[in-house]
């Protein structure tokens, strides 16, 4: 069964940009969120990282609906941020934020009601990281970038957590500078 769920994660995610109906889409949504379920024993870590690698292609399609992932949403978040924290490849971790990336950019607005779940874990994944990810941090700060253009205004509520790591970024030595 697992190696069945990875491969349907990694089809699905083929198919759906090319042929996807409006129809399938919330039938999809609950897939992948079924599959990043840590709790179903089915879903080893080899299929959670799967479908959160292939969930970026999905987020990504032209025509991904926002209001259909919306009842999916939190539980994807959250199994998407648990996983970032559990894994320790590096390649691994960025596939997963670049997957949490598109979804904050596609939710657009609606990413505000998520923001608190996002940015209550992403200094944890920025200090895991350790001094030398540079590629981890830098991930994290395109996602602040994402959160900021689809909050707005109401992401200031976020400065504090954001401008510490955003200074470590830019100072001199450092090595996202």
């Amino acid at each position: 069964f697992k190696i069945l769920r990875r491969r349907i994660a990694i089809l699905i995610s083929q198919w759906a940009p090319v042929k996807m109906s409006d129809a399938s889409r919330p039938i999809v949504y609950q897939i992948f969120r079924h599959f990043l379920n840590p709790a179903d024993e089915t879903n080893d870590v080899v299929v959670r990282i799967t479908a959160a690698r292939q969930l970026r292609w999905i987020g990504d399609d032209l025509d991904f609906n926002a209001d259909a992932f919306l009842p999916y949403t939190a539980d994807v978040l959250n199994q998407l941020i648990g996983l970032v924290q559990t894994v320790e490849v590096d390649e691994t971790k960025l596939a997963m934020l670049e997957s949490i990336r598109i979804l904050v950019q596609r939710m657009e607005e609606q990413v505000a009601q998520f923001g608190d779940q996002i940015m209550s874990a992403l200094p944890k994944v920025w200090e895991g990281s350790g001094t030398e990810e540079y590629m981890i941090k830098q991930a994290i700060i395109a996602i602040f970038a994402a959160l900021v253009m689809s909050m707005g205004n109401d992401s200031q509520r976020y400065q504090g957590l954001m401008m510490p790591l955003l200074a470590e970024a830019v100072r001199p030595g450092s090595d996202l500078h």
